[in-house]
This record gives C-alpha cells, sequence and structure tokens, in this order.
C-alpha cells in the first residue's frame, strides 16, 4: 500500500470515491446534503484542496487503484483570549472505497494523516463526524481521537421546523 500526496491527475479517483461519502450522506440526512451534484464543481472543490502549503490530499493506492484519500488542512486557532493557541490539522475528508472497508487501510491513512500533520507543526489532529455515523465514530474512538464539542441545529423553516 502507498500513501502519497494527490495532484491534479487524481481528481477522477477522489471524486469516484466523494460519490460513495456522498451518497451515504445524502441517504442519511436528504435535507442537509445533495443527492445531485455537478462534477464540475466537485472537481474545482478538490482541485482547490491539493493547492497551498497548508493543505494536501493523502491517497492509499495498491497496485495503481486509489481505495482512499483524506483531505486535510493545517490552520492556527482564532486568537481568542479564553483560547490556548494551538496550531490544528484538521481532517476535512476520509472515505475508504466501500468494496476495501475493514482491510486496515483507513488505518493506514489516518497515521499518514498524523504524520502529515507533525511535519506541518500540528498540535492536534481534528475532524467532525456526522451523529449518523457510528462506523465512523467507533473508528476514530479506536485510534485515539475523542469528542471535544458537539454540533447541534434546529431547523427554522419548511417541514422540520
Amino acid at each position: 500500500m502507498l500513501i502519497r500526496k494527490a495532484d491534479a491527475q487524481d481528481l477522477d479517483a477522489v471524486c469516484r470515491l466523494t460519490a460513495q461519502i456522498n451518497r451515504q450522506h445524502h441517504l442519511a440526512m436528504p435535507e442537509l446534503f445533495r443527492g445531485d451534484v455537478d462534477m464540475a464543481s466537485e472537481r474545482a472543490f478538490w482541485a482547490e484542496r491539493m493547492e497551498g502549503e497548508d493543505r494536501a490530499i493523502l491517497l492509499a493506492v495498491l497496485d495503481g487503484e486509489t481505495l482512499a484519500f483524506a483531505s486535510l488542512m493545517t490552520q492556527t486557532s482564532p486568537p481568542l483570549p479564553f483560547l490556548q493557541p494551538r496550531r490544528i490539522c484538521r481532517i476535512g475528508t476520509i472515505v475508504v472505497d466501500e468494496a476495501h472497508q475493514g482491510q486496515g487501510i483507513g488505518s493506514l491513512l489516518l497515521a499518514a494523516a498524523e504524520d502529515w500533520g507533525r511535519g506541518q507543526d500540528a498540535d492536534e489532529l481534528r475532524l467532525e463526524v456526522m451523529d449518523f455515523n457510528h462506523g465512523a465514530q467507533a473508528f476514530y474512538a479506536r485510534h485515539g481521537l475523542a469528542a471535544q464539542s458537539q454540533i447541534m441545529s434546529k431547523p427554522l423553516f419548511g417541514d422540520q421546523a
């Protein structure tokens, strides 16, 4: 298994994998996640996440096939008087191809994300996981990630209000 940084030639593989996670999210929360995603917009979105020293998409590749990726970005915590200054490595998305889950690929990718964050002088690794995604929550907990806060919401208009 090769873990490497993605480039523009990898956009098709990244978009193939995001279609899987987009479908999962849409099925669980169609009021929040779109079922139809414009491919040009999708490609532009992921291309932007490959640019700059403070961001990367790491791929897990086996025999020339991309099986997983993680999008990463470093940022500094806001300068608020009550917060300790921190450099954060944020995982925006991590996805393993549905046909290859449970084979340790996610663990390798997460370890590579931690290494990349350390190389960026990050103090911690952070990510957001949807409340419905119990499998991902258990995976992250097994790898030492713990809840730090919780995002709560309430619709103000429409059928759900």
